[in-house]
């Protein structure tokens, strides 16, 4: 039964017994027939004008009821963008605010997953695709070697170069799908302690050392002397230097110099890592920070990487709580700028 028709049978209901009642109360008082039926004309004439007063508030609030249990339904099968219709009623009113914040909730929910399983989906794809390449080298460089296909030992030492060569890239995209998994299931913890900064530029540039011996650069380092040391997560503030150096090296001309700057005020800390290399296009800098975007697409061979290394430093850099920009100009270089509170946050 309906709410509409159980509301107005119960008050029919009610209104019948009412006026049974009192023709029984009239007739207690030895009233004449006139009176009589006066008196019971004035309590029907009450009771059915009462009756369509109450109807006029029962029944609107019964079809807002109504409407809001189809547009409930709705909402149940998707249609999470129906604005549902206010009452004169306060909680009917608050119901149905309530209902559209909580449709409004399940649809940016539900986005958040798709674009999450989106997200996922590409990982795989992109990574799947840019690993074939160095196995490929790998497998061809091993055969070439299994097969005596190369017997000097300088072309041999070459092909096991190569072969080493492309392990570490790899390894650099199962590191780097290991960092965006972590970071997607938020298993990193915010851990703030006191970093050196001159600790933490050595570790750094150690871990290139090798290569900036072998390219010949020169690594020009800046550190003013107030600036001594940052309170912030060791790991993640390594892993966002690690990445922006390794990416200045890998798209600049061996030769050419690297520079570091680090510069703080009372409230922040500021790493510069400048390079001479090929530059970013003004209108590509603002999605060099998406993962798998590659702004020399056709030089992915040369370059390598998985397009990750910047998105893991701009994710790494706002979860210490601090801002990652970038400026650049095509044949001029970029710099790319770390900015971190020297508190913890």
């Amino acid at each position: 039964m309906k709410l509409r028709t159980l509301v107005f049978l119960s008050y029919l209901i009610s209104l019948i017994i009412v006026t049974l009642l009192l023709f029984v109360a009239y007739k207690q008082m030895f009233l004449d027939y006139d009176r009589l039926r006066m008196a019971m004309m004035i309590t029907v004439s009450s009771s059915v004008l009462s009756l369509l007063i109450n109807s006029l508030f029962i029944f609107p609030m019964t079809r807002n009821i109504a409407q809001l249990n189809r547009q409930s339904q709705g909402i149940s099968k998707g249609h999470y963008d129906q604005h549902l219709n206010k009452s004169r009623v306060v909680e009917l009113r608050e119901l149905a605010e309530s209902m559209n914040d909580m449709g409004l909730e399940i649809k940016a929910k539900i986005k958040a997953l798709q674009d999450e399983e989106r997200r996922r989906n590409e990982l795989i794809a992109n990574l799947s695709h840019d690993i074939k390449t160095p196995i490929a080298s790998i497998r061809s460089y091993s055969e070439a070697l299994v097969d005596e296909v190369v017997t000097d030992p300088a072309e041999v030492r070459n092909y096991l170069l190569g072969i080493g060569k492309q392990t570490e890239r790899v390894v650099s995209f199962a590191n780097e799908l290991l960092a965006i998994a972590a970071i997607d299931d938020k298993e990193i913890a915010y851990k703030p302690e006191v970093v050196w900064i001159d600790e933490l530029i050595l570790d750094t540039l150690q871990a290139f050392e090798a290569q900036i011996s072998r390219e010949n650069r020169l690594i020009d380092v800046q550190i003013n002397e107030d600036c001594v040391s940052v309170v912030t997560d060791k790991v993640c503030i390594q892993r966002i230097l690690y990445n922006l150096v390794g990416n200045a090296i890998k798209f600049s001309k061996p030769g050419t110099s690297i520079k570091l700057h680090i510069y703080c005020d009372n409230t922040f800390t500021y790493m510069e890592v400048k390079d001479e290399g090929i530059g970013i296009p003004e209108d590509e800098l603002e999605r060099i920070f998406e993962r798998f975007y590659r702004v020399e697409k056709s030089r992915n061979q040369q370059y390598g990487g998985s397009g990750l290394g910047l998105a893991i430093a701009k994710e790494l850099t706002e979860f210490i709580h601090g801002k990652l920009t970038v400026s650049s100009g095509q044949g001029i270089g970029s710099t790319f700028m770390v900015q971190i509170p020297n508190q913890r946050v």
